[in-house]
């Protein structure tokens, strides 16, 4: 009898632990040469692969062992086969529409919370979003996740367990894979999923022609086999080799299954072979299994009444070990490292508990608590032990990082703005956190681990004797031995240089490594200098006592011996100027301002043949009356203008070689000084004391440019004690400041806090920070000040800080209003939605590459956002209209060609609302239309009124000007039924929330009357018709003229509650006089028996009747009331829908969104 041939020979065997460490090196080079997003990792497991220098793709072998001639490994390809193809040949709502014919019944889309985080052999990034699980090469940053739905829609992922399996052709050595030329590198992942009692067995593939690929879908729908279960699992584990599963129940005991599959390898079910209960009955919410073989398990089980049951089993029996108690809540996570047999426990009490493992004198095993871990201020949903330190995940978005033999904490950040983070896992090969929030978005930390403490910079201190003992002075200073020199001020040269002004008037250069360079010294500097490098860091300007000034050259040159770099310094200009210097501001590598009290000296630096700039041509002296003298900030505006912030706040606006004063003067830009001004993209961005940041356009006449204004654009609070500057690099813009003890680095594009650094606050002239200057820091930067007359210095790794996000999210809370925008322009789907995070989010669906992005978050509302309105005014600008909690109305600018969306105008409409009390004002739903050179906004209150606003579109001014009085309940939803082409007669129609429809009328003799009113005058007008129309509250309503009807003054009204139906209506209205009307309504259907919740969104037109209830449930009727087809959401509290007919689906948010399709096929 033949036996197996030994697929592992030694050459195998040598060649394979070569590939390891190859590949071992090369996850530890990626981060360090920054090549991860370029570098494709398949090909490096092929010691035959080549590397293209020119091509970011990597060439290897032109022909497989199958003769197909293939050029490049491809990172991933599409597993939504269908989607990708469609998309280059249809439009969006062609595509959208396929879409829905497609997948009939199943999510066309979604953005959920992530549950689930796993990653298999550091390559392969699995995730669980809602149904659906998503998967990426870690890797390849340019790649996106794939999406693949195993469960229906109301289900949500909460749990999953892959392993790598075991090939048919290659036996138990899956490394061997790597080897066979007719399917090189294919790996094979098995992976069991699981949403409540329901599960599902996938098989994941990665090999080099199609990169990623779920086996269990074809032609972009999954076509997995579901198994019912009689218990809940809360942990699954695979053993030997993938053909057993293992899963621990909720009631604490363990079912073994075999996975069963077909003569195709498809799997088919699980059969169950044992069930071993364990005799400590308890109700689990969260358990861990470890173990390779059925015969030899160990089980922890985290119990919902604060314990943690430790028991083993042999295959037969249950054997308890311990039973471990110290949290005050539910335990929600444990984790195991066996290694250095370690167990940690998260729990509702807000801490993580660190046991250990050992062995007593006898050689029993004993569990000993190490430590408990406090900081958070939420849950803590998941905890790693990775490198000596205890990191965990919570409910407060908070990532903290203790040490875990001291307890003491080493670091913490939010990490998802806020959102709760559900789980997290790390790459130990390349140090790669990734984390994944309740706001739906997966992020990646490099760095986590890196802690901004800045460190001292040691420095020679020079003592200074008697005057006559010449050995010991520096050319002439008198300072004696008691008083040894210290520094004064200091910049930063590069990334790594730090130049530093001292008390004596040396000039000295430090390295973080500790080098020291002595470069310049001037006894005129004695007791007072100023240093400001220019922007290309090669001229140095240095002001001393009694205007004294002068430049210095910086260069760099090499030691031979040790191949260090040694920075020198030569003067090349000096001069004295009549006045006191009190700043410099370098405009550009050639023009400087020196700022001297009310005049600001402009030099201009020539170069000379050897690159000096020696020669240095005064431009021109600008004379200032400024109450409080100093200009903290300039910028230049092409060459001919400059911009000056001044210690009160004001801009100003001057010309070069016309005029010494300034053309323009904007006062209090800032409250309390202008601390940066940056000139970018034809716009200006100011900064101050007042810890905001500003945006203003420059308008200069073109035919007289001594003719300027200065035009706001938009205003930003980041909540600083104080803002410093604002710094780019490329595209990403830094906000810094100082808030209490820390410097505060921000990130004006993600719109979130980036790093803390502690530090003495920031006196002037003694810090500077620096971002990205030079190959080696271009993605760095780093930070310098003096404090206690020393240096300190930090490092910051920006990589570890920027860019984060891997997948897009959206709101870190529900989502309570939506609105769609259709641009024939633009190739994706553009919706605006506000939540109860305060922020209103601007993003974009693209349905071809089934992907959202975000383009714009606007966090300008004090509390939730309740309601959102898009209009385009009479000069076809496009406005956004949101308003919420506090009475606040905000109106936007929307400019698609630049996406950007800028705030015009905040009002609260009760001034009483700013109060935070309980009687508090919110804004519930919002509706605009237009006259003939104006916009009319009604804001639906909370205190049963519906405020008017006005604005004049000539002169750009909004102004309150009217309520109408409703029944002392708020006003939930209105709609705007407007009669005619022209702004003449309008009926607001209304729903409260007591259950009344009540209908005002606005005509043009109202607003005659309000445009010649006193301005302080607020007009109130009294409902023409209320009627009691159910016995709980409206949530939502529709109306629109009746396309059963031919007479105009009929309209159908669909309307739901927390009551669960869905009423129809027709209502008639009729003009009797210009104050008063005629209402005559009457119910044509309700329906209470299909949707179980609360109904908070209705839509009606020619054909259908929509509805969304809180129990996900999306209802399509037809008009005579009978239901066509009802499909779920997929979305937890649901808080409404847009319906897009046009595309034949519907978007519904709640917590997270999702695309539903509700177009009725033929034969439904």
């Amino acid at each position: 009898m033949n036996s197996e041939p030994n697929l592992v020979n030694d050459e195998d065997a040598e060649e394979v632990t070569n590939t390891k460490d190859k590949l071992a090196r090369y996850r530890a080079s990626c981060e360090k040469l920054d090549k991860m997003s370029s570098v494709k990792m398949d090909a490096i497991e092929d010691s035959d692969i080549p590397f293209s220098e020119d091509n970011p793709k990597i060439a290897y072998d032109d022909k497989d062992d199958d003769g197909d001639d293939d050029k490049s490994i491809q990172c991933s390809t599409s597993i939504e086969t269908f989607q990708r193809d469609v998309a280059k040949s249809l439009p969006p709502s062609e595509i959208v529409r396929t879409l829905c014919l497609k997948n009939p019944e199943k999510l066309l889309h979604h953005c959920l919370p992530i549950t689930c985080l796993q990653l298999l052999e550091g390559i392969v990034l699995v995730a669980s979003e809602g149904p659906s699980v998503l998967i990426k090469m870690a890797y390849f940053e340019e790649c996106a996740f794939e999406r693949f739905q195993l469960f229906p829609n109301q289900c949500s992922i909460s749990g999953m367990e892959f392993t790598l399996y075991p090939s048919l052709e290659c036996g138990d050595n899956p490394v061997l894979w790597h080897k066979r030329r007719d399917k090189p590198y294919d790996h094979i992942y098995i992976g069991f999923c699981w949403a409540g009692s329901v599960g599902t067995v996938i098989r994941l593939t990665r090999t080099v022609k199609t990169g990623l690929k779920l086996l269990e879908c074809d032609d972009g729908i999954c076509e997995n086999k579901l198994v019912n279960f009689d218990f809940i699992p809360v942990s699954a584990k695979w053993l030997e080799g993938g053909t057993i599963l293992g899963l621990l129940s909720v009631l604490n005991y363990f079912v073994i299954y075999e996975r069963i599959e077909d003569n195709a390898g498809n799997f088919t079910n699980l059969k169950e072979l044992k069930r071993i209960r364990c005799s400590k009955s308890e109700t689990l919410f969260s358990g861990k299994i470890y173990g390779e073989s059925r015969n030899n398990i160990r089980i922890f089980a985290g119990t919902i009444f604060n314990g943690i049951c430790v028991w083993d089993s042999n295959g037969d029996e249950a054997i308890i070990k311990h039973e471990l108690k110290c949290h005050d809540g539910i335990i929600f996570s444990l984790e195991y490292f066996a290694d250095r047999k370690l167990l940690l426990s998260t729990s509702d009490d807000r801490t993580v508990a660190a046991w250990q493992f050992t062995e007593n004198v006898k050689g029993e095993e004993e569990v000993i608590l190490l430590r408990r871990f406090y900081g958070h201020d939420a849950r803590v949903w998941r905890a790693l032990s990775i490198h000596g330190y205890l990191l965990s995940v919570g409910e407060s978005s908070d990532v903290r990082v203790d040490i875990l033999n001291d307890g003491k904490v080493h670091k913490s950040w939010k990490a998802h703005d806020g959102a709760p983070i559900f789980d997290c896992v790390y790459d130990q090969d390349v140090e790669i956190l990734y984390t994944g929030g309740n706001d739906g978005s997966i992020r990646k930390w490099p760095k986590w681990w890196y802690r901004l403490k800045p460190r001292i910079l040691s420095f020679d201190v020079i003592p200074f004797d008697d005057e006559n003992d010449s050995d010991s002075r520096i050319q002439g200073s008198g300072r004696r031995l008691e008083n040894k020199d210290y520094p004064k001020s200091v910049i930063l040269l590069d990334i790594n240089h730090v130049i530093v002004s001292m008390e004596s008037g040396r000039i000295i250069g430090l390295t973080w490594e500790g080098k020291q360079f002595e470069l310049l010294y001037d006894e005129r500097c004695e007791g007072y200098s100023i240093i400001k490098i220019s922007p290309d860091h090669k001229i140095l300007a240095v002001a001393g006592n009694n205007g004294h000034f002068y430049t210095a050259q910086i260069s760099f040159s090499q030691n031979e011996s040790t191949k260090s770099s040694i920075l020198h310094a030569k003067k090349i200009f000096m001069t004295k100027i009549s006045w006191n210097i009190i700043s410099m501001i370098w405009l550009d590598v050639s023009r400087l301002l020196i700022v001297c009290f009310n005049r600001i000296v402009a030099l201009l630096l020539q170069d000379s043949e050897n690159d000096e700039r020696s020669d240095i041509q005064f431009i021109q002296t600008f004379d200032l009356n400024l109450r409080r003298p100093g200009i903290p900030a300039a910028v230049e505006i092409h060459g001919k203008h400059v911009v000056l912030g001044d210690e009160l706040g004001s801009l100003h606006l001057l010309r070069y070689h016309k005029t010494n004063n300034p053309i323009s003067t904007f006062e209090k830009a800032h409250k309390d000084g202008v601390t940066s001004l940056m000139f970018y993209d034809e716009t200006l961005y100011t900064t101050g004391r007042d810890g905001v940041v500003k945006t203003f356009s420059v308008n200069i006449n073109p035919e007289n440019d001594i003719e300027a204004e200065f035009v706001p654009l938009t205003s930003l609070s980041l909540g600083f004690d104080w803002i410093t500057g604002m710094y780019i690099n490329m595209t990403q813009m830094l906000v810094c400041g100082f808030q209490k003890e820390d410097f505060i680095i921000h990130s004006y594009n993600e719109k979130r806090t980036l790093a803390k650094i502690p530090c003495s606050g920031g006196g002037n002239r003694k810090w500077d920070f620096k971002y990205g200057h030079g190959k080696q820091g271009s993605r760095n930067a780093s930070f310098t000040f003096v404090k206690d007359k020393e240096i300190f210095y930090t490092y910051l790794p920006m990589e570890g800080y920027l860019n984060v996000m891997i997948k897009e999210g959206l709101h870190c809370r529900t989502i309570n209003c939506a609105v769609q925008y259709n641009n024939n322009e633009r190739y994706g789907i553009d919706y605006f939605t506000g939540g109860e995070d305060g922020t209103l989010k601007w993003f974009q669906w693209d349905a071809s590459n089934q992907r959202i992005s975000c383009i714009q978050n606007m966090e300008n509302h004090l509390s939730s956002v309740r309601s959102v309105c898009i209009f385009n005014d009479v000069s076809n600008r496009t406005l956004v209209f949101s308003g919420g909690g506090r009475s606040q109305l905000c109106i936007y600018s929307l400019d698609f060609a630049n996406d950007r969306m800028e705030l015009i105008k905040e009002i609260i409409l009760v001034k009483t609302a700013c109060k935070q009390t309980e009687g508090d004002v919110r804004i519930m739903d919002i509706a605009v239309t237009e006259g003939k050179d104006d916009l009319w906004c009604f804001s639906a209150c909370s205190d049963g009124y519906v405020r008017v606003l006005y604005y004049n579109a000539v002169k750009a001014k909004f102004k309150i000007v009217g309520q109408l009085k409703g029944n002392a309940h708020a006003v939930m939803k209105i709609q705007l039924l407007k009669t005619g082409s022209t702004f003449k007669n309008v009926f607001i129609c209304g729903v409260t929330s007591n259950g009344y429809l009540i209908v005002w009328s606005w005509n043009q003799n109202d607003v005659i009357s309000l445009q010649g009113s006193d301005k302080k005058s607020v007009a109130e007008k009294t409902p023409c018709f209320i009627r009691l129309l159910r016995r709980t509250a409206f949530l939502s309503m529709k109306v629109i003229e009746s396309p059963k009807m031919l007479d105009t003054n009929v309209y159908s009204l669909v309307c739901g509650g927390d009551d669960c139906s869905v009423s129809l209506w027709n209502l008639e209205i009729n003009r009797r006089s210009s104050d008063s009307i005629e209402c005559i309504i009457s119910e044509k259907w309700t329906r209470d028996h299909i949707q179980r919740g609360a109904v908070v969104g209705v839509d009606l037109n020619s054909d259908y009747v929509y509805s969304l209830s809180n129990d996900q449930i999306v209802g399509f009727w037809n008009w005579d009331g009978e239901l066509q087809k009802k499909v779920c959401a997929g979305v937890s509290d649901c808080q409404g829908f847009v319906v897009d007919q046009s595309n034949g689906c519907v978007m519904c948010f709640g917590k997270g969104v999702s695309w539903v399709p509700i177009m009725i096929r033929d034969n439904d």
